[in-house]
């Protein structure tokens, strides 16, 4: 067997000024043809190294708090039937709405939906405060949806002396996601649940616009 022996062949890289300690890199030559290496540095450079740690499905950041995620997906497209003065065009408008609506919580900007709202509309408004809320305070809100929408025109409204002469009322039903909301350091998980809701629309003369959202209990709609 033969052995080589290297004065500090085995000293860690760093530069200027770090020690590298009395290493050897030793080789043994086994007769058989075995090679071996054997050496070692001190203060790997592993640790630390780890990426961000994860809770769920998001990354804690290094002072603690949870990132936001990005991936929000495109702004939703309308149905081109919400241009049209129809019971078809009433009930795309109802659904858009609830699509827009879904998109604000994921972008933080209630604009994605409140310029379709006509003036005075509570619930809008409601949701619209609810959502700058959040993220006027640093949190923010993750996956909410809204999908497999069954709309249905009931006819118009009644009372036209509070909503116009030109507002129906649209039932709808759907696949909602509850956006996860982040706030104060803490995670508030969202959930799947189907709604249902009743939306009164109003025709401007060009497009239907939001009057007022109702919720209704489900078998009720």
């Amino acid at each position: 067997m033969l052995v080589g022996v290297f004065p500090g062949a085995g000293c860690c890289p760093g530069g200027r000024g770090r020690s590298c300690g009395a290493w050897w890199l030793v080789l043994v030559v086994f007769v058989f043809g075995v090679v071996a290496g054997v050496s070692g540095c001190s203060g790997g450079g592993g640790a630390g190294a780890e990426g961000p740690v994860m809770s769920g499905d998001y990354y804690v950041q290094s002072d603690g708090s949870l990132r936001r995620p990005g991936g929000v997906g495109e702004f939703p497209v309308p149905d081109p039937l919400v241009g049209e003065y129809s019971d078809a065009g009433a009930e795309a408008m109802a659904s858009y709405y609830f699509e827009t609506v879904a998109y604000a919580w994921n972008v933080g900007d209630p604009r994605a939906f409140t310029d379709m709202v006509a003036t005075g509309c509570q619930a809008c408004a409601n949701t619209a405060n609810d959502i700058t809320s959040v993220y006027a305070n640093g949190g923010w809100a993750a996956k909410a949806g809204a999908s497999d929408f069954q709309a249905s025109a009931v006819g118009r409204v009644t009372d036209e002396q509070a909503h116009g002469d030109e507002t129906y009322a649209v039932d709808v039903s759907f696949s909602e996601r509850t956006p996860d909301v982040y706030m104060n350091g803490s995670l508030a998980p969202g959930a799947e649940r189907v709604r249902a809701a009743r939306v009164l629309v109003a025709w401007d003369g060009y497009f239907w616009r939001v009057v007022e959202v109702e919720d209704q209990p489900q078998g009720e709609s």
